[in-house]
């Protein structure tokens, strides 16, 4: 008595699950893993019951190399040595035949039948390749859907693959590239062990869904392995490492196929498709190009973008009041801003448009160097009379006024908080100083005096502000024009 015995129902609701589709699959494969350059489907269905003929024929001028491996679950397969053999379980006739009321298999070393009596060993022959005939337990819709299944197929160039007579075109791969990728191979004591491996992997566009979407899948050298409703099929050329029931891979095996293929697809990255599921998990991944994401970037927010900048919330503002879009924290994973920090493809606001930040509570921050006011030439000191006269009859506000120099190169003109006033001496320069109060000075004074209201520019209480200060100036030059009289204020 042998350990085991197979269940046929039991194989059959594996089957089952698996879809019928897998039937076409595990047949067409098989073929395709010999020296065939022909392969013939047919399915047919039978008058009067849920049932079909499926039969299955190929020109492999060897045929089975062991009969006995049509019956015999978990035998030792050939193909599970050769990373470019799709089988390895040895398990797919098994699961086939389990679905089917009776079948058929004849070859070059003989022929076996499946019926209700059991397994029948003739000595029938084919002179070359292999005959597969099975009445297989199908109604019409799932015999239509089957048929249908063929059309996901890519068949190498080199087999011709026909399916009811009618001819599967070969695709043509958008992209093709090597890489690295986990490949299943048998060591030397026969057991499966992953290796790294270079393989070809091409690229297709995706089927359409009815809506219009497009809805990739995984492929092992031409067979679906599972959807993953990407916007490209992807074809590994070498064993997938898949599940037991072939239907699935894991989630990093999947993230690696997607990084690689978008490093190479990005330039045909479409902006609808920047947000995929595919597209955001190769973005976590440290081996995606700095190109690659700088394209996803501008698919997804433009070419006027920055990241959200917490340390400087000014900035954030402007940009937005300036067209840009600003990328919240919480719009990828960590890993993914990791690498758009490494590729450059965003910057942070406060370093596209710094607020002028003129002081610091640093102590290795550089002093203020005022200009003394022993040294204020005659234009500076009527600058300083001048502001300090213009807050009180604007704002009923003491303002004490001071001249930095050594400021040159920062983005500031004047700066004003708690009452204290200061112009950047050597930003605006000895002429502006000298041409005395002017439309330019008010403007500049208006600006950083409504800052005693509102810090923040964007904010409608600056604005506010503003629209404030200059009606009661309008108020000023009409009730008291001769104030600016005083001060030698010139209309330009």
């Amino acid at each position: 008595m042998s350990w085991f015995e197979a269940s046929k129902k039991g194989l059959e609701k594996i089957a089952r699950r698996r879809g019928l589709s897998y039937v076409l699959f595990e047949l067409v494969q098989n073929c395709w893993d010999t020296g065939a350059k022909k392969v013939s489907v047919t399915i047919k269905p039978i008058e009067g019951r849920p049932l079909c003929t499926v039969m299955v024929e190929d020109d492999d001028p060897d045929g089975f190399k062991d009969l006995a491996h049509a019956w015999t679950i978990f035998a030792e397969s050939e193909k599970k040595g050769d990373p470019q053999k799709r089988g390895r379980f040895n398990l797919g006739e098994k699961l086939v035949l389990a679905i089917c009321e009776s079948a058929e298999i004849v070859s070059t070393k003989g022929n076996v039948r499946f019926d209700d009596d059991g397994r029948h060993v003739g000595r029938q022959r084919t002179e070359k390749g292999s005959v597969f005939l099975g009445r297989v337990k199908m109604t019409r819709d799932e015999m239509t859907e089957v048929i249908e299944s063929a059309n996901r197929l890519i068949p190498p160039q080199e087999i011709e693959t026909t399916v009811n007579g009618v001819a599967l075109t070969s695709r043509s791969p958008l992209k093709g590239f090597e890489c690295s990728l986990p490949t299943e191979v048998a060591n030397e004591e026969g057991y499966l062990v992953s290796r790294q491996r270079k393989t070809q992997v091409r690229v297709y566009p995706a089927h359409l869904r009815e809506e219009g979407k497009p809805y990739g899948w995984l492929y092992e050298m031409g067979i679906p392995v599972c959807p993953t409703g990407d916007q490209w099929d992807v074809e590994v050329c070498q064993k997938v490492p898949v599940n037991l029931d072939r239907n699935a891979v894991s989630d990093s095996y999947l993230r690696t196929v997607r990084v690689f293929t978008l490093n190479e697809m990005f330039d045909q990255l479409k902006p609808e498709d920047s947000a995929s599921l595919a597209v955001q998990a190769a973005l976590t991944d440290e081996r995606v190009k700095p190109e690659a994401v700088e394209v996803v970037l501008t698919h997804q927010f433009g070419e006027k973008r920055a990241v959200f900048d917490p340390s400087d919330l000014e900035a954030n503002r402007r940009l937005v009041a300036e067209g840009y879009t600003v990328i919240p924290p919480r719009a990828f994973s960590k890993d993914a801003w990791a690498n758009i920090r490494s590729s450059g493809a965003a910057s942070p606001s406060g370093k596209i448009l710094p607020t002028p930040k003129p002081y610091s509570d640093s102590p290795d921050a550089v002093q203020a160097r005022y200009i003394p006011e022993s040294e204020w030439t005659p234009a500076i000191k009527r600058m300083a009379d001048y502001a300090s006269d213009y807050a009180w009859k604007l704002m009923k506000r003491s303002v004490r006024v001071h001249f930095e120099k050594g400021r040159m190169t920062d983005n500031w003109a004047a700066n004003y908080g708690f009452g204290e006033l200061t112009f950047n001496y050597d930003r605006l320069g000895k002429a502006w100083f000298e041409e005395g109060p002017r439309e330019a000075v008010n403007a500049l004074l208006i600006h950083e005096f409504a800052h005693a209201f509102e810090s923040n520019h964007l904010s409608s209480n600056f604005y506010a502000a503003l629209q404030k200060l200059g009606a009661k100036s309008t108020d000023l030059a009409l009730s008291n024009p001769d104030f600016f009289k005083a001060h030698g204020y010139k209309v330009t």
